[in-house]
């Protein structure tokens, strides 16, 4: 054989055998240090709002919506990549005024006053998995049951804390990033690694608008290199699955047939993973012909629907819990 195709077929081969290796998940793990009551919950609080500092928008500081005391129900609400705790403001109020402690903190660098700002890009798995963490153990000292829900991004957060807390009584996934659309499924894994090697790439959001295309409480632009992160997580969730049972109980997956963001075919694929294991999972969609936006959590988009998606986030959420506090009380 020429060198002339050896050398290339080599490379080629080299190159597929890095792009289709396993992902690193080894440095994720769970390190649980619960709140033991109400009182040391509103320390930590405390804590990270002393430590949020001048560089967060006010919009970003943490929102801590309480009754005054340990409620039966608290529920930790985790805000999309890019986005920010206000995104969950009204929808928290709803729960907050149903008797739910409601805790919605910043994701680890986001909220910074620089929209511009290269920082997001260093974004680490670590960083969003030790996030969930400290979360569930404020959370434990706000409720007695403890759900966590998120969207995008944040879906797969509250995927991390379902599969490694014994102390989350349910999790919500709203359209969990565990691919994305513009990478079909197969290639995913191969992207992740690829965007591993590539120099860090930002894309805005709105090509055409770009600063001006999204709310101002939001960042303009996402960088690849957290996406591979925000990817990593997921892998980490369905690998760690895989091996052992979820820590925590009660799962359900709300789907958008319109997303044009994460990638719906990935999203089922991982149902059928998991049922296959036999981990029971409820599969909640929104009606296609509503044609929402990939946020349908955040107000301030173009084309939001709240008065549609709300009352049956309400409802899907309330009715699980209520479930459960039925289940508990028989045994």
């Amino acid at each position: 054989m020429s060198l002339y195709i050896l050398i290339p077929a080599v490379i080629l081969i080299g190159l597929g055998l890095l792009l289709f290796r396993p992902i690193s998940v080894g440095n994720l793990l769970s390190r649980p240090n619960p709140a033991g009551d109400y009182a040391e919950a509103e320390r930590r609080i405390s804590a990270i709002r002393d430590r949020e500092g001048v560089r967060i928008i006010p919009e970003a500081r943490l929102e801590f919506m309480t009754h005054g005391e340990r409620t039966d129900q608290a529920i930790v609400f985790v805000h999309g990549y890019t986005n920010c705790p206000r995104q969950y403001v009204k929808l928290g109020e709803m729960f907050h005024q149903r008797g739910y402690n409601v805790l919605i903190a910043n994701l680890p660098r986001h909220g910074l006053t620089d929209r511009m700002n290269d920082v997001q890009s260093g974004l680490t798995a670590e960083e969003l998995a030790a996030y969930a963490d400290e979360m569930a153990d404020i959370a434990r000292g706000i409720g007695r049951r403890v759900t966590f829900a998120g969207i995008s991004c944040g879906g797969v957060v509250s995927a991390w804390a379902w599969a490694t807390r014994a102390d989350v009584s349910a999790a919500v996934l709203m359209a969990p990033a565990f691919g994305f659309r513009m990478i079909p499924w197969r290639l995913t894994l191969p992207m992740v690694n690829l965007f591993g090697l590539l120099p860090n790439i930002y894309i805005w959001w709105d090509p055409i608008k770009k600063n001006r295309g999204v709310p101002g409480h939001t960042y303009p632009r996402y960088s690849l290199r957290a996406l591979r992160q925000i990817l990593r997580l997921a892998y980490a969730v369905r690998s760690r699955v895989k091996k052992e049972p979820p820590a925590g109980k009660e799962l359900i997956v709300v789907t958008n047939p319109s997303d044009w963001a994460v990638s719906n075919v990935m999203i089922g694929r991982v149902l059928r993973e998991w049922r296959q294991l036999g981990i029971p999972v409820t599969h909640r969609q929104f009606e296609a012909s509503w044609k929402l936006d990939h946020d349908f959590i955040e107000p301030s988009q173009p084309n939001q629907q709240n008065a549609r998606t709300y009352p049956l986030l309400l409802e899907w959420i309330i009715g699980k819990n209520q479930q459960l506090e039925k289940t508990a009380a028989k045994k």
